[in-house]
């Protein structure tokens, strides 16, 4: 596996051009990474707007067993 791995970085010169966008993308990945979470995220994020509108209406009932409750108690 060393061997392989010394012998990567040779061919990594001349394909250092093409591998660098391809690698390029790894080391970014970082980067990259987090917009892909972040896209990821947005989309579950949107259902959580879409969710979120409902809460809201659902919060009324949330307060409303809560107050009952407390009404009850």
């Amino acid at each position: 596996e060393t061997k392989m791995k010394q012998k990567s970085p040779p061919p990594s010169p001349l394909s250092s051009p093409p591998l660098p966008p391809f690698l390029s993308p790894s080391p970014p990945s970082p980067l990259s990474s987090p917009p892909l979470p972040l896209p990821l995220s947005s989309p579950p994020l949107p259902p959580p707007p879409f969710l979120s509108p409902s809460p809201p209406p659902p919060s009324p009932p949330f307060l409303s067993p809560i107050d009952w409750v407390v009404k009850q108690i």
